[in-house]
């Protein structure tokens, strides 16, 4: 798992998977600063901070997997798996998604992601 400290030091010059783990590691740590700071001005009112608070103070996750990446200049695709397990129920479960991320100056920012079955 990566360092929470990793976050701070890899948006700036990083890839869009170092960009996807810490974002991931926001989520473990319910940092939405961090998310809404690295989340694209042009999708930013997408993002449903209520319902993303709630997912992650209900879930513990226990591993980010990278499927696969892509970059493309100023676009990147990041396919994942994020492993987690609901506090209620104690049941596992696998958010499996293909994010897509634009780097800006020398800024990578999410997008958005689709969940693959």
């Amino acid at each position: 798992m990566p360092r929470y400290i990793f976050m701070f030091m890899s948006i700036v010059n990083s890839t869009a998977v170092d960009l996807m783990r810490s974002r991931y590691e926001a989520f473990i740590k319910q940092d939405f600063e961090h998310l809404l700071k690295t989340h694209d001005p042009e999708t930013l009112s997408e993002f449903d901070i209520d319902a993303n608070k709630k997912w992650a103070s209900d879930v513990v996750f226990t591993k980010l997997e990278i499927i696969s990446s892509h970059e493309n200049g100023k676009t990147a695709v990041v396919e994942f798996k994020a492993h987690f397990i609901e506090k209620k129920s104690g049941l596992s479960h696998v958010h499996h998604e293909r994010s897509e991320f634009r780097k800006i100056n020398k800024n990578w920012y999410f997008r958005n992601g689709q969940l693959v079955d």
